[in-house]
């Protein structure tokens, strides 16, 4: 998970030789990490299960891999959840979300797993300026409506929509 090339516990700071370039946003989660650099290319590594890291498969990547169905977006910024992962795509503004689609916290629709960065439909026309991925489900605020956006498992009424279901679609 540390993007060192092995899975040696380190206890201070040590940086991630295989990024070259700068960092603008990072996010992690327990098994994952993505990173964006300042060209808006997208890197992820950690743990590949149900498809997280937006590979194409479930393989652990023990360094920074660009995701490669991105190649010539440029990426503003990104969020791992525990099982799933979403970004932020500008000109035009666009959101992707994969890895595991249960409760449909990927917010296709449905709860079926996407191992490659996958749009999500409902926000196509929506300025979204951040997502934010949680165990369970998702959210992006819509600027400059200033308005919040959540969708995925509702256990606890997380989602805040009143109740306790779960909402595929943002």
């Amino acid at each position: 998970r540390l993007g060192h090339g092995d899975s040696k516990d380190v206890h201070t700071p040590k940086a991630v030789r295989s990024l070259q370039s700068k960092i603008r946003n990072v996010s992690c989660a327990e098994h994952h990490v993505a990173v964006v650099s300042e060209n808006g290319v997208l890197f992820t590594w950690g743990r590949g299960q149900n498809g997280r890291l937006g590979h194409g498969g479930t393989e652990n990547e023990m360094l920074p891999k660009a995701v490669d169905a991105l190649a010539g977006q440029h990426v503003s910024q990104v969020s791992c959840g525990d099982f799933h992962t979403a970004c932020v795509i500008l000109n035009p503004t666009h959101v992707y979300a994969w890895g595991l689609g249960l409760s449909g916290r990927l917010g296709h629709g449905d709860e079926t797993n996407c191992h490659v960065p996958t749009l999500v439909e409902t926000l196509a026309g929506v300025h979204v300026t951040c997502v934010a991925c949680g165990g369970h489900h998702s959210a992006i605020i819509n600027e400059p409506a200033g308005q919040l956006m959540t969708w995925g498992g509702g256990a606890f009424g997380k989602l805040g929509h009143g109740n306790r279901l779960a909402q595929t679609k943002p």
